[in-house]
């Protein structure tokens, strides 16, 4: 099950969400030696499988010279039969992962949760019981021991947005060293930043209209919509996303373990090392 190589990618990016991969995605996007489709997320080794390998690689068609080839899906890293897939069709690419403090990457994904909704949720506890993956998707040992199991530690590249945090360039020098690349003269800034939007219900709407338009197969223009200008606009805002002391309590209470078990099997597999690991990963979960 193939295709030329020139069609598809030679690096995808598995995960997770809320930790960096919309500025990886602009890092790459401006890259003189990467080329990236035009839609982040395009779900194929996942919810679009049956559409069938021509189909995904139309999204690398336009490809020319550019050495590196990537795919950005932060989905992926919870399936392991998504993981299997892209094994099976792209032997030989690598994997890309960046992860974030359990708990912070929680409050992030509620926070963006609150963008859309319609009304605001009343804590964290009632809409982690409608949506799962806000804590779920910080659980980080089941998807890297499948990930490990899948593909050699050698061919995996793991970064933490914590060091993002604390420099830009640093990170994208780490990051361009495993692809292959040079770091580029000028860095995206802040993507995606935390802030309830101006307008959450024109937002909404609009990421309904978005998901309808995936299903319809018209995703090339999903994506152009989503880099434009004025979707920028619409979800920028000011205000902060509700987070209280109760929800900060729960996170912290579901998610206890979860930086070390993620930590234990990363320095395991050399992937992490202690001086490597952000101090954030390292304190008690004693604040919020």
């Amino acid at each position: 099950m193939s295709l030329p190589s020139l069609n598809l990618p030679n690096v995808v990016y598995v995960g997770t969400d809320k930790a960096g991969s919309s500025w990886l995605y602009e890092l790459c996007n401006a890259h003189p030696d990467v080329f990236v489709p035009p839609l982040k997320d395009i779900y194929f080794f996942d919810r679009h499988w049956r559409r069938g390998l021509a189909w995904y690689s139309s999204f690398f068609a336009e490809r020319s010279a550019e050495s590196v080839s990537i795919e950005i899906c932060h989905d992926y890293l919870y399936s392991r039969e998504a993981l299997e897939r892209i094994r099976e069709t792209v032997p030989d690419c690598r994997i890309l992962i960046f992860l974030r403090e359990p708990v912070a990457r929680t409050k992030s994904s509620y926070g963006y949760a609150q963008k859309f909704a319609r009304r605001a949720p009343e804590s964290l506890t009632s809409f982690a019981d409608s949506v799962p993956s806000v804590i779920d998707n910080s659980r980080y040992a089941e998807p890297i021991t499948d990930v490990l199991e899948v593909f050699a530690a050698e061919d995996v590249g793991v970064f933490f947005f914590e060091d993002l945090k604390a420099s830009p360039e640093r990170f994208a020098a780490a990051v361009c060293a495993f692809l292959g690349i040079d770091p580029p003269a000028e860095l995206p800034g802040a993507v995606n930043a935390a802030g309830l939007p101006r307008w959450p219900m024109l937002v909404g709407a609009a990421r309904s209209v978005g998901q309808w338009m995936r299903r319809a197969g018209l995703e090339r223009i999903v994506g152009a919509v989503k880099n434009s200008t004025v979707v920028a606009a619409m979800k920028s805002g000011s205000r902060d996303a509700a987070w209280t002391e109760e929800d900060a309590t729960f996170a912290r209470s579901q998610l206890q373990d979860a930086p070390q078990e993620a930590l234990d099997l990363l320095t395991e597999a050399g992937l992490a090392a202690g001086e490597s690991i952000p101090d954030e990963w390292l304190v008690t979960h004693s604040r919020s």
